[in-house]
């Protein structure tokens, strides 16, 4: 289950580097640096994973290894699909989307089932964060034409 939902994932990474320099090379860097951020520690999680369950050390990273092959073939049909506009621009709204949905299912029920000493800070860490992704978003569509030139 892992091997798939990792595969999947990766094709949706691949999809989305595809469509990021199909736009243009610093909207494509721009991606590869968010999705590498990203994406490190969950193949570490995935690594830990497969060791946990008994696979030698190997046989994890053959598994990591395949499912980032995925990553490729999303990639070359991002590149050749997104040359159309109109495909571009569904293939962002679909990507946005499965990032959003990743953010809200996973990272959200991790901070509400966290529990701590100080409900209260907490709140109010998880939220000054929220709010201030929520505002560098706003400020990036605010000024992007200006960060264009």
């Amino acid at each position: 289950m892992v091997l798939i939902g990792d595969i999947l994932h990766n094709f949706g990474d691949g999809l989305a580097l595809g469509v990021a320099f199909s736009s243009g090379w610093i909207g494509g860097v721009g991606a590869s640096l968010a999705i590498f951020c990203h994406e490190l520690p969950h193949e570490f999680g995935d690594f830990a994973i497969y060791l946990k369950n008994g696979m030698t050390k190997w046989q994890a990273l053959g598994m990591n290894f395949v499912a980032a092959c995925f990553g490729f073939i999303g990639l070359y049909i991002g590149l050749s699909v997104a040359t159309n506009t109109a495909a571009r621009q569904w293939m962002l709204a679909a990507i946005a989307g499965m990032f959003l949905y990743i953010s809200l299912v996973d990272v959200m029920h991790e901070m509400t089932g966290e529990r701590s000493d100080r409900p209260i800070l907490q709140f109010v860490v998880q939220n000054i964060g929220m709010i201030l992704g929520w505002t560098i978003l706003l400020l990036l569509a605010v000024y992007e034409d200006n960060i264009k030139k």
